[in-house]
This record gives structure tokens, C-alpha cells and sequence, in this order.
């Protein structure tokens, strides 16, 4: 048997080959001698990651096609984990001119190693040799400990000028999954802060670990300055009940300057179980390059709050990961917000806003959430965003919750006073309505985009793709000036893509590409005509039987508790002066976005 193998692994962008001319048997014949790993072991199949060629520095989220050459044989990639992560790693390779296997897939071998020591591999950490099965996979791996770790992978069958792939992805919070921190620029050591303290002066954190042991408030008027490369840890202080977060936050009353860098954030994190988060009261705070996890809620920004300042963050959280208060503000860019369920279970929201000041959410992605984006009579601007993979996309509710009060009129009660009516009429003020501007809304469990309340709605150059149903308008008042506009929108359950209940307004949805290109498809796409059985109740005095104009009452002479059922059908006003019949240029400008939200776009499919 003629004996072929490539050891390798690959991050986002870089093309690493490898391939072979052929070899013999496998044994000495190749250039290097780098195949003398085939006379080992008892099976005759080596530890291949002695004789890797290391080409490279990776990521571990990642994903990577390349074509073997035959100028190397082995390849070897290397990467930095923190402990506790978990690794996993699939590869699947074709054959290609010049092999036997041309255009079948390849057997292949997989191997994990580490952590490093120098050039040498260290320890074997898991191998899978699928012997006869094409492609390999690696079980998840837990890193024991931080540092350098290598993951190679190899073919027994001659690829010629094949092609490969290979997948790979962490288990874990953001902040397990990346490079460990070394040189750091903060002071070694660890500083503990005890006995519910309230700081009231100005200071900086400069101490690489700071322990916060009880709860922790930053005075008012007082500046926090923590430095690139800190870390924050929360301790976990039972309240009873089960609860299981304790009661261990950091509370700034007055200003948080929290800034990072790429190669050293600042981190928030649990010393252990899990914290309550930061809590914002203040002004003009601003967190950049830093990473919050396993919290409650990651950042609360109190009512007032504003303005704020989140860029380039990670956060993870099993609840909820940013919450905004009333008439507080934040601009939120470069944001990768990522859910954790717990037990296979949706849990908490991405973002919620409760009667939010003008906020934005710029070139982010949130995922993992029950609801991805909970918003309450908040205005957002979201531009070049992602939300995806949460259970419910994004709903919006407000104050009235008008969820199906449309006309109706209750008849006469017999023989007693008149019933009430219900009238649709247009707000006299709008609510704080969010907009949506080149989005991706995609692969969202139950909804996309679900409104209950009087807005005004705006989806232009979005993709609303894949989620269990699309966008649903459970109100019956629009703004008329409320339009979805130059979006692709199709792929969204069985039924209409757009369902809007309003009676007050008129929904423009010209010039999107449905995915359906003739009646009675393409009208199929979206409903506005809808019907809803109400109930009237009433009281009468003096109800004789029969039952008088459908009502039923029950009691004795003089009290009687009436109801009876009342159709109402109507149809919303759309305006729709016609589609695209191909597919647009929707969504985020990927351009645009940061290295790490482009790398948790690839990871949700995108």
C-alpha cells in the first residue's frame, strides 16, 4: 500500500498545503525522511507530530480550505488556549490530479498536542486515526492549562493535488478561547478588595489580578481608571434560594474608564460559580477591549446613564448581557455578545432596553439568547449587525402593549345597558422606534423581527433569512412612514414572511427580493387580512330567555353576567410598487466589521 500524509491545521485566511509525490511504502522515501514515523508503533501508524513541519501562529475558531503540493509533507499549526477551554477539530480532504482517490474523499488521521515546550510537541493529548472512514474528527479536548498547543492532521492515501478542509471551534467564554495574556503591561500580583467598600477618590487598577470579595461602589464624582491587561474577578457570595450568581458587583456611581488593547484587554470576570456584573450609574463611561463574563447581567446601564462608550467587547453571559435603563444612552460597536445556555435551555436576552435614550448598535453580533434584542420603548439604530441563533430574534414591545384590540362593537345588551366599543385610532405619540439598517436577522428559532406595539418600522438593505417566521406585526397602529425597503426576505417557516396586523397606517414593502417571482406566490409572501373573535361582557337587569342577539347570561332575576362573541375582519393598507426578481446586496458591509465579529459571523454559518 502506498502511504501518504499531511499534518496540518489552518485559521481564517491562511492557506496553508501540503502534499506529496509518491512515497514507496512510506518509509524513507520522502523528502526530509519526514515519513520515518510509519515504522513506529505497534499498528505500524507513528506519533506524527514528531516530525510536523510547523508553518505558523493560529486562531482557534476558524475554518480553512487549502490544495497539498508536493514540495511539504508535513505540516504543523500551533495556537494559544487558556485552561478549561474546550477543543474541537474536524478534517476532510480530497484527492486530486495525480492521485488514485482523484475526486473521492481521503482516510485521514487527527492528532492534539500539548502545551509546548519550545519546539517539542509535549503530550498527546488525542488522536483518531479513522482508519477506513473518510475524514477525521477530534472529540472535544480540554485544555489542562494555558499555553502553546499543536493540532496536526495527516492522510494514509496519496492526495496528489487534492484539497482539504478543516474546521475548528472552542468550547468556552470568549475570553478561554484566546490567547492566554503574556507581558502583560500591568504589576504582577493580586489585589483584594473586601468589606462592601466604597471607594471616594480617584483610582487606577494597575494590579494584573483585583479580587473583588464583597461588593464593590465606586463613589459619586469618583473616576475608575483600570488598565490594559487587568483582570477583574467577582467573587461568588451565596444569597440562599439557589441563586446562582450572589451578590457581588462592581457599582460605579461615578465614571468607569475601562480601555484595553487587542493583545491586552481588560477582563470581568467570576472568581468563581458566577457575579452580579458592573452596574453603571454614571456618566460617560467608556469600556473598550475588554471582555465581561458570567454574570448576571454583564453591563447595567442605570437610568440616567448616558452618554456611554462600549466598543470592541466580548460578553458572555447565561442571563442577560447589556441592559439599558431609562433615558440612559450607549453606542455599542465592534460587540460580539454571546449567549451560554444552560442544560440545553435559552436563557436571558442580548440586549434589552427599557425606555432607552437614543442608543446604537454598530457592526455587532449577538447570539445565544432567548431573545437577541428586547427592546421597550427604546430607541436603537442598529447598522451592519448580526442576529442570529437566538430563539427569538428580536421583539419589541412598549406602553400600550396593543396586541389585537381592533374595531369591534359590542351590541346592546337585552333588556340592559349598552355594551362597550373599541375604536382603532393613530397614537398621539409614537413610541421610540428602532431602525434597521444593512442587518442580518438570519436562523432565528421562532421569529425573526416580532413587534407589539405602535411604531414606526425600518428595515432597509437587511436580510431576514432562515428564522422560524420572519416578521411579524402583532399591532394595530404603523407609522405611515414605516416601510421595508431593498432587503431579501424569504426562507422564513411555511407561512407569509411579513405578517402585519395593523388597521392605523401603511407598510411599504417595495423593491424586495421575496425569493417568489410570480402571483399567487408572490403575494403569498406577506398578510395584512385578518380576523379576530372578541368577547363582550355586560350586566342586564331584566334578560328574558330566549337569547337575544347572540348573548348568554347567567345568574337570577335582576343580576345577569352577560357575554356573547363578536367577529371583526379587516385589511391593512400596503404599499407595493414592485420587487426585485434576484437576490440583493443585503447586510452587513463584512468589510466593515473587526477581525472578531467577522470570526463569530463564520462561526454561526455566516
Amino acid at each position: 500500500m502506498t502511504r501518504w500524509v499531511v499534518a496540518a491545521l489552518a485559521a481564517s485566511g491562511l492557506a496553508a498545503c501540503g502534499g506529496g509525490e509518491d512515497g514507496g511504502d512510506g518509509a524513507g522515501a520522502a523528502t526530509g525522511g519526514e515519513y520515518e514515523f510509519f515504522a513506529h508503533g505497534a499498528d505500524g501508524k507513528a506519533d506524527i507530530a514528531d516530525k510536523a513541519h510547523i508553518i505558523d501562529d493560529i486562531d482557534l475558531k476558524a475554518t480553512i480550505t487549502g490544495t497539498f503540493r508536493a514540495d511539504i509533507r508535513v505540516y504543523g499549526y500551533t495556537f494559544e488556549a487558556k485552561a478549561d477551554a474546550v477543543i474541537h477539530a474536524d478534517v476532510s480532504a480530497t484527492g486530486g490530479e495525480g492521485s488514485s482517490l482523484n475526486g473521492k474523499p481521503l482516510d485521514m488521521i487527527i492528532g492534539l498536542y500539548g502545551p509546548m515546550n519550545g519546539d517539542q510537541p509535549g503530550e498527546r493529548l488525542a488522536y483518531v486515526d479513522e482508519s477506513d472512514t473518510a475524514g477525521a474528527q477530534l472529540p472535544g479536548v480540554k485544555i489542562p492549562r494555558d499555553g502553546k498547543y499543536m493540532i496536526v492532521f495527516g492522510s494514509w492515501d496519496d492526495p496528489g493535488k487534492g484539497t482539504y478542509r478543516v474546521d475548528t471551534s472552542c468550547d468556552g467564554t470568549d475570553f478561554q478561547c484566546r490567547r492566554p495574556i503574556v507581558d502583560a503591561p500591568c504589576e504582577a500580583g493580586t489585589r483584594y478588595i473586601e468589606g462592601d467598600t466604597v471607594i471616594d477618590k480617584d483610582e487606577t487598577w494597575s494590579t494584573c489580578n483585583i479580587v473583588l470579595l464583597e461588593p464593590t461602589t465606586i463613589g459619586e464624582n469618583i473616576t475608575l481608571t483600570i488598565k490594559p491587561g487587568v483582570t477583574v474577578q467577582g467573587n461568588f457570595l451565596d444569597q440562599g434560594g439557589g441563586a446562582p450568581y450572589g451578590n457581588v458587583a462592581l457599582r460605579v456611581k461615578g465614571r468607569l474608564q475601562a480601555v484595553g488593547t487587542a493583545e491586552h484587554p481588560v477582563v470581568f470576570t467570576a472568581l468563581k460559580d458566577g457575579w452580579q456584573g458592573l452596574e453603571l450609574y454614571g456618566s460617560s463611561n467608556h469600556l473598550e477591549h475588554v471582555f465581561v463574563e458570567q454574570a448576571r447581567i454583564g453591563i447595567a446601564f442605570k437610568e440616567g446613564s448616558t452618554p456611554n462608550a462600549a466598543k470592541s467587547l466580548n460578553v458572555n453571559t447565561s442571563q442577560n448581557a447589556i441592559w439599558i435603563e431609562k433615558g440612559a444612552a450607549v453606542e455599542i460597536e465592534d460587540v460580539v455578545i454571546s449567549g451560554l445556555s444552560e442544560g440545553g435551555k435559552w436563557q436571558g436576552s442580548g440586549i434589552v432596553g427599557r425606555e432607552a435614550a437614543p442608543s446604537k448598535f454598530v457592526r455587532s453580533l449577538v447570539s445565544g439568547y432567548a431573545i437577541g434584542i428586547d427592546l421597550a420603548g427604546s430607541e436603537f439604530e442598529f447598522l451592519d449587525s448580526t442576529i442570529t441563533k437566538n430563539k427569538k430574534g428580536i421583539e419589541i414591545t412598549g406602553n400600550p402593549l396593543d396586541l389585537h384590540e381592533y374595531p369591534f362593537q359590542c351590541p346592546a345588551v337585552p333588556q340592559g345597558n349598552p355594551g362597550g366599543n373599541r375604536t382603532t385610532s393613530t397614537p398621539a405619540r409614537w413610541g421610540l422606534d428602532p431602525a434597521f439598517r444593512n442587518c442580518d436577522i438570519v436562523a432565528n428559532e421562532e421569529v425573526g423581527l416580532k413587534i407589539r406595539s405602535p411604531e414606526l418600522l425600518i428595515i432597509e438593505s437587511s436580510n431576514v433569512l432562515n428564522n422560524g417566521k420572519g416578521i411579524e406585526v402583532y399591532s394595530t397602529a404603523l407609522h405611515p412612514e414605516s416601510h421595508i425597503r431593498g432587503s431579501n426576505i424569504h426562507g422564513n417557516g411555511a407561512g407569509p414572511q411579513v405578517d402585519s396586523w395593523h388597521v392605523v397606517g401603511t407598510l411599504d414593502i417595495s423593491d424586495n427580493f421575496w425569493n417568489a417571482i410570480s402571483d399567487p406566490e408572490l403575494s403569498a409572501s406577506w398578510s395584512v387580512s385578518h380576523s379576530v373573535n372578541h368577547t363582550c361582557t355586560g350586566s342586564s337587569t331584566s334578560w328574558g330567555n330566549p337569547a337575544s342577539g347572540g348573548w348568554t347570561c347567567n345568574g337570577r332575576q335582576g343580576s345577569w353576567n352577560c357575554t356573547t362573541t363578536v367577529p371583526a375582519s379587516w385589511q391593512g393598507q400596503v404599499n407595493f410598487t414592485g420587487f426585485s426578481p434576484t437576490a440583493l446586496e443585503a447586510g452587513p458591509r463584512v468589510r466593515d466589521l473587526s477581525d472578531h465579529v467577522q470570526q463569530a459571523r463564520r462561526q454561526a454559518g455566516l
